[in-house]
Order: structure tokens, then C-alpha cells, then sequence
């Protein structure tokens, strides 16, 4: 810098988590979203993933078949990645890179290496993560359709998209239509839609009589899918029909038998704010 040369920007400065901040004094960003998940972070995601099914067999005496995921775009920003790297490994799935670290796309890991059965995740995103990270929702859901082509003995993704295509068939979809939609994992807020709404509606008790009508206002808030075509609703052929989506995202969250919503700061905790109970339905 004292010479007057040109220095190029580089990754934020927290030398400890990663030192290729060094040297400091650069212009900075926060993160490269097309190198996330990096190898580093896919294996603790990975790690956390087996932890997490391990953990529920032992309660539980099964596999976990299903859950639904919460993703957060400052929590992405905060761990870059691991929770996407989580959902990756439990699709049984994981990412390719090319020479730089870049992803590339995701390949299939086979049944007999994985060692359980996939897990079928639905994932809510929030606004933001929306926006910051569009590339990852499409990583995303190119992962959980590979997962569903995977031809297992016991692939839970393959079965509950069959049984909602069937159900969508008969309310009268296409076949093609009803496999396109049963086969979505991801939804969430329309472009330029921020929140849940649940946050403004809890305190005024005044205004609702029973948790199914707070449920509801989740449901029509957050049912807008993601991949497949669509983004947000909208796709070629215009705008979703509402009562659809509505229907699409409650077969997705049912039956789930975990619900995951992460956090990786010590500053708060779960009760601190509405943020995980508006984003867990309420």
C-alpha cells in the first residue's frame, strides 16, 4: 500500500478460520458464493449429517425417512456453507469442483458407500438467502433431483414423490405437471418478499382463535417453490394457482420427523428474538 501499487481484494480478514485473508490491509468480501461448500466445509457437513441420523436412530430404532430445513442467508454468510453441506450428505449426494474450488455441480454417492438410506429433506428459505445465494438453491435442487433418480431399494424420496404425483394426478394435474411439482424440495418467499409475517400476527391474539389460523399464514407465506421451472411461483406458464402451492408445500413439510434451523452465533439464542419460532411455523 505505501509504494501506491495496485492490491487486490481478498476474503475477510478472520485469520483464524481463514488464512488466505493474509496478508491484511486488502479491500474485502464477505465470501466467494460459487465456492460453497468448500471440500473443508463438506466434510463437516457431511460429519454433522451422519451425527444427526445416528443420533435419531439410536432414539428412535429407524432412519430418519424425512425433514425440513431451514435455510438462512446470514447464517450461510456466518458458517459458508455447512448447512447446505448437511442437507447434501443426508440426499446422499455431494459436490464437484474444478481446479480453482469452484463447484461445478454435485455427483450421486452410491448406496453401498453411503452405508443408510438417503434422507428426503424439504428446505424453507428466507428472503435473503434468496437473494444472496441463488446459486445454491439451484445446487440445491439439482442435488435432490439426482437423489430421487437414485433406483435404492429404500430411497424415501422416491416414494414420497410418487405418492404426491398420484394425489396431484388425481386433482387433475398433467402427469407430467404433478411428477414436476412432487418432485419440488425447496420453497419459500416470493421475489422482493421478506419474513413470514408470524412475527406481526403472535402478539395480536386479538385477531386469531387457534394455532391452525397462525399455522396458515405460514403455509401461504412460505409455499412458493423454488427449482423445477419455477422460482418463487412464477414459471413459463405464469403464476402458480395459490390453493396448489399451498397444497404442494404442506405434503412436502408432512411427515417430516425433524425440523432443523441453525445457528451459529453465540450472541443470541433461541428465545432471544421470533426469528426460529416465525421460521419454524410458529
Amino acid at each position: 500500500a505505501l509504494p501506491g501499487r495496485y492490491i487486490p481484494t481478498g476474503p475477510s480478514p478472520d485469520l483464524v478460520r481463514n488464512p488466505a485473508a493474509l496478508p491484511t490491509g486488502r479491500n474485502f468480501f464477505g465470501l466467494d458464493p460459487s465456492r460453497i461448500p468448500s471440500r473443508t466445509t463438506y466434510e463437516q457437513g457431511a460429519k454433522l449429517a451422519q451425527q444427526l441420523v445416528e443420533d435419531y436412530r439410536a432414539r428412535n430404532r429407524a432412519y430418519p425417512d424425512k425433514l425440513t430445513i431451514n435455510l438462512w442467508g446470514v447464517e450461510t454468510s456466518r458458517h459458508e456453507g455447512i448447512m447446505e453441506a448437511q442437507v447434501l450428505a443426508l440426499l446422499g449426494v455431494r459436490p464437484t469442483w474444478d481446479d480453482r474450488g469452484r463447484v461445478t455441480g454435485v455427483e450421486a454417492i452410491s448406496r453401498s458407500e453411503l452405508g443408510r438410506p438417503r434422507v428426503d429433506v424439504t428446505m424453507v428459505s428466507s428472503g435473503l438467502f434468496r437473494d444472496l445465494f441463488a446459486n445454491l438453491l439451484k445446487l440445491l435442487d439439482d442435488a435432490a433431483q439426482l437423489a430421487q433418480r437414485q433406483d435404492d431399494s429404500d430411497n424415501p424420496l422416491q416414494a414420497h414423490t410418487r405418492k404426491l404425483a398420484i394425489h396431484l394426478e388425481q386433482r387433475g394435474l398433467s402427469a407430467q405437471e404433478a411428477q414436476r411439482l412432487a418432485s419440488t424440495r425447496i420453497f419459500g418467499l416470493p421475489s422482493g418478499a421478506y419474513g413470514t409475517n408470524i412475527e406481526k400476527l403472535i402478539p395480536l391474539s386479538n385477531v386469531w382463535q387457534n394455532e391452525q389460523q397462525v399455522a396458515d399464514v405460514f403455509i401461504n407465506r412460505m409455499s412458493h417453490p423454488f427449482g423445477q421451472g419455477n422460482w418463487g411461483g412464477d414459471s413459463a406458464a405464469g403464476e402458480m394457482n395459490a390453493d396448489l402451492r399451498r397444497e404442494v408445500f404442506r405434503q412436502a413439510l408432512s411427515g417430516s420427523k425433524i425440523a432443523l434451523h441453525s445457528r451459529s452465533s453465540n450472541l443470541f439464542a433461541t428465545l432471544d428474538n421470533d426469528d426460529f419460532f416465525q421460521y419454524l411455523g410458529g
